[in-house]
Formats: C-alpha cells, structure tokens, sequence
C-alpha cells in the first residue's frame, strides 16, 4: 500500500441546488484538475465541499477571485491493489495507537483501492508515523 500527504481545501457555502455544479463549472472553466471531490449538508442551511486538486495553488487563486470562503488542510491518500479487507490492517494500527480518524473516504475500481483518510489535528504527526512517512506536512 503507498501512501502520502496531499492538501485538501474545504469550501463553506449554502446548502440549496445547484452549488455543486456551480463549483464544478468554475473547476472546469479554470481547468483546475481534481483527485477528488464530494460534498454534504453540514447544518440547516450550510453545506461544505470537500475538494483535492492537482495543483493546490491552482485552486486557491480560483477560490480568491470567486470569493469562496475555505479552509486548507492535509489529510493521507492510501492506494494499492483492492482486496477484500484491504484496509482492516491499516485500522487496527491505528486503532492500536488510540488515534482518532476525523473521517475516511474509499473507493475500488478496477482492481485498485484509494482512501482519504483525515485525523486529528493533534494526532497528525504520530499519524504520520503509524502510516510508515518519514516527515509530516501540515
């Protein structure tokens, strides 16, 4: 399994129809290219989009000129051969280090497993380390 550190950006907004595509329109119109993104109701009213670009500064020059309002952080992507189970090893290390997982995203397709994984902001570092990297970005 590899795994790295990538920059991933949250945009605050609305929730009502149509912001999703509206932000995927700008994405396109910008030709900001994407490894990632998903979004979800936070709150009554509020929604959040998750995106990880290709080109971290890409993104947020667009996301100044539109105005939209977003928080940078840093979270694991894990990849490697899909099998059953493919991530029950990684968990329970984890698990065995108390580390709390904010969130995880994961997706197969044709053979081959991504994940998102998001920790603490305090547990990063140590994270980190569990995940076998050398140094931790944050």
């Amino acid at each position: 399994m590899d795994v790295s550190t990538v920059t991933y950006f949250t945009i605050f907004l609305n929730d009502k129809a149509g912001q999703l595509a509206t932000i995927s329109a700008t994405l396109l119109e910008n030709e900001v290219s994407l490894h990632g993104i998903w979004g979800f109701g936070t709150s009554l009213g509020n929604a959040q989009v998750q995106v990880i670009p290709v080109d971290p500064s890409q993104f947020k020059n667009v996301a100044r000129n539109k105005q939209w309002s977003i928080k940078e952080g840093t979270c694991f992507y894990l990849h490697g051969q899909d099998k059953t189970g493919a991530l029950v090893d990684v968990l329970n290390k984890i698990a065995e280090h108390d580390i709390f997982i904010v969130a995880l995203d994961a997706l197969a397709v044709d053979g081959q497993f991504g994940c998102y994984l998001w920790g603490s902001d305090e547990d990063h570092v140590e994270l980190s380390q569990v995940l076998g990297l050398k140094s931790a970005l944050m």
